[in-house]
């Protein structure tokens, strides 16, 4: 099993806990790079190998053309990631307190464990995260998209507390829209927040327009088991052990072991 951390809404909060209601209906929710809270998603180093004539030449006249286009690149693969890519991150373990703490809104929310093998059924490529002293090279004299793609899996070592394995979903035809180019500038078409945008085409050969794509992509996989937080409202405690109830999911309590800052799982269901 993998684990995922999760918040809540408080019990009176107006809004609905989506990810109870995630937890329900078993599904798992895919977002977009820029939600996540590491800035530095999908980056990587980027490189042109030039010879030491056309070092010497772009130094002369004063432009460094190998560093212009790496970024030009580094600029573009980002926006490629984050519109075609959309990720569901988990973990190896559901008793880390710093996990707890961070993405379980300090112990009001709750843990869920799925099968490894549910989640390579509904996504693009599944694997762990390596956690590195810089990150990814990327040559772009040979550009190898399998490769771009790859930057997501590699983050910075201050990050390896987390033991992160990512399912990454790449968007397939039908999560795509064709939006006319001309249409959507010249009547300053609104934006829709619950989707990302980007432009296609060349303006040359009369072909332009703007993709949209949803930002959250819903997939469903089922749940093994639930751990509840320390800290769980006792409402939302009881709400989630009548879901888990109707599906017959094991749940677990978390508590601290005694005399240590450790936690274990006490089986209630």
């Amino acid at each position: 099993m993998v684990f995922k951390y999760y918040a809540v809404s408080s019990a009176g909060s107006q809004s609905p806990s989506r990810s109870i209601d995630n937890l329900k209906n078993d599904n798992i929710c895919f977002t977009d790079i820029d939600i996540f809270n590491d800035p530095f998603e999908g980056v990587g180093e980027f490189f042109y190998k030039t010879s030491k004539e056309e070092d010497e030449y772009w130094k002369a006249i004063g432009i460094n053309l190998a560093e212009g286009l790496c970024e030009r690149v580094r600029e573009d693969s980002h926006n490629l990631l984050r519109f075609k890519q959309r990720i569901w991150c988990v973990t190896e373990t559901y008793d880390n307190p710093l996990m707890w703490a961070h993405y379980a809104a300090s112990h009001k929310g709750f843990c869920v464990g799925y099968a490894k093998e549910s989640i390579q059924k509904i996504c693009t490529k599944f694997a762990p995260i390596k956690y590195c002293a810089s990150p990814g090279q990327i040559n772009t004299d040979n550009l190898d998209m399998n490769e771009i793609d790859d930057l997501l899996f590699v983050k910075s070592t201050d990050w390896s507390y987390e033991r992160e394995w990512r399912a990454l979903y790449t968007l397939a035809g039908n999560d795509v829209e064709h939006l006319d180019y001309c249409n959507y500038f010249q009547n300053c078409f609104k934006e829709d927040p619950k989707y990302l945008y980007a432009p296609h085409g060349y303006a040359l050969m009369n072909n332009l327009e703007v993709l949209r794509s949803p930002q959250f992509i819903l997939k469903k996989c089922p749940p093994l088991a639930v751990y509840l937080g320390l800290r769980m409202e006792s409402e939302t405690r009881h709400n989630i052990i009548a879901i888990c109830r109707e599906k017959c999911v094991d749940v677990h309590q978390m508590r601290q072991r005694p005399n240590s800052f450790a936690l274990t799982a006490i089986q209630v269901l």
